[in-house]
């Protein structure tokens, strides 16, 4: 493993296991306590874009080992979150619902799928001038706005296109909620752990140092 030689603007391609913490950062969002604060930048985005339109988001609450259950006892009916990028609901609680006057709507903790794209992973990684391809995303909470730092492990370098050697000690830094409307590619093969479905996610724009 090598550190990078100096700061650059490029592309990542995210592997399933590191697409997993955008989908973790996108239900949070949506949930009770920063709708209750105030803090969450997509309470007035219902109907709107909140990520490329390449990024489709549906449940799977009947997937292996899942519990189609909410954590306050209600049923998860099934949900199309993220329809060619725009949200569809936001996901308060009951309680959540009462003390927001937004809509109830249940969903389990898990049994999440990224539609499949129309691309390979090669191609996504071959359409990188300058960038990596990441496996880990190890970081704090981002900040409310998303805006966000952290290490990327189990990464390699990509220059030209081509995948290179092992990254050591390199942080990126960027937004969440920009990367979710900065994907420009979605991978055809995906990863199915049974809780989560996801693909390889090429996106644009993050500082690497």
């Amino acid at each position: 493993p090598r550190r990078l030689s100096a700061k650059f603007e490029g592309d990542v391609v995210l592997a399933p296991t590191a697409v997993r913490s955008l989908l973790v950062w996108l239900l949070a969002q949506l949930g009770d306590a920063p709708l209750l604060a105030g803090s969450t930048i997509l309470r007035d985005r219902v109907g709107q874009p909140v990520a490329s339109p390449l990024v489709n988001l549906r449940s799977r609450f009947d997937g292996p080992g899942i519990a189609a259950v909410s954590t306050d006892a209600f049923a998860a009916l099934p949900l199309h979150l993220l329809q060619q990028g725009r949200l569809t609901a936001l996901l308060p609680t009951l309680y959540g619902s009462r003390k927001t006057g937004l809509p109830h709507r249940p969903v389990a903790d898990d049994g999440w799928v990224i539609d499949a794209g129309e691309v390979s992973r090669g191609d996504l990684v071959a359409g990188v001038s300058r960038g990596a391809l990441v496996g880990r995303l190890s970081m704090g909470a981002p900040a409310a706005n998303g805006d966000f730092a952290g290490v990327i492990k189990n990464s390699f370098a990509i220059e030209g296109g081509v995948l290179g050697h092992a990254l050591a000690e390199t942080m990126i830094s960027g937004n969440i909620a920009r990367m979710l409307l900065d994907v420009t590619g979605v991978s055809r093969e995906r990863l199915d752990q049974g809780w989560h479905c996801l693909p390889w996610l090429r996106v644009t724009g993050l500082r690497f140092s």
